[in-house]
C-alpha cells in the first residue's frame, strides 16, 4: 500500500509544483516599464500654418522667361512650361495633399500676381472647375495649358521672348 501512495505522490507532485509556482504570479504584475495610456502615447502636434511666403518670387519657376528659355535655345517649349507649372504647384502645396487651398493660394499671392496679375480669388473662379474651393493638379495644369496657348500667339508650340513680353505686359 505504501508503494501506491508513492506512485500517486510523484504525478501529483509533478503537476502540483508548477501550479504552486504559477499561482504565486497571479496577483502581481511584471514590471516592464511605465503604463502607456493610448491617448497619451502620441505627442500633440499643433496644426501647421501656411507660411506667409511659400516661395520667394525670385524662385518662382514660371517667373522668368530667361530661366525657362535656357532649356530650349531661347524659346520655351510646352513641355518645359508644363514642368515649371507642376514645380510651382508642388512648391505652393505646403500641405502636400494634392490641392491648393484658398490659404495656400493666398500665401502664394505674390507669385500669382507675378505670373498673371491674378488674385487667389480670381484664380479660384477661373481654374476651380469642380467648384470645391481648391485647385487640384489637374485643374492647375489645365489652367496653365490654356495660359501657354494664350502666350504662344503664333501657334508654333514655342513661346518666344516677344510673345512672352506681349503676354505679360500689364494692362493699361
Amino acid at each position: 500500500m505504501r508503494r501506491t501512495h508513492k506512485a500517486l505522490a510523484l504525478p501529483i507532485l509533478a503537476l502540483g509544483l508548477p501550479l504552486a509556482v504559477l499561482s504565486g504570479c497571479g496577483d502581481t504584475e511584471k514590471d516592464t516599464g511605465p503604463e502607456v495610456v493610448p491617448e497619451a502615447s502620441a505627442p500633440f502636434v499643433a496644426p501647421s500654418e501656411v507660411p506667409a511666403a511659400v516661395v520667394p518670387p525670385a524662385d518662382n519657376p514660371l517667373g522668368s522667361f530667361d530661366r525657362l528659355a535656357v532649356q530650349a535655345d531661347g524659346q520655351i517649349s510646352s513641355a518645359v512650361y508644363a514642368k515649371a507649372a507642376q514645380q510651382l504647384f508642388e512648391m505652393m502645396d505646403v500641405e502636400h495633399d494634392g490641392n491648393l487651398s484658398a490659404e495656400e493660394l493666398a500665401a502664394g499671392a505674390r507669385l500669382l500676381v507675378q505670373i498673371d496679375g491674378m488674385t487667389p480669388d480670381a484664380l479660384l473662379k477661373i481654374a476651380d472647375n469642380d467648384k470645391d474651393g481648391k485647385i487640384n493638379l489637374s485643374e492647375w495644369m489645365a489652367y496653365h495649358n490654356g495660359r501657354f496657348t494664350r502666350f504662344d500667339s503664333n501657334g508654333d508650340g514655342m513661346i518666344s521672348r516677344a510673345e512672352w513680353d506681349a503676354a505679360i505686359k500689364p494692362a493699361s
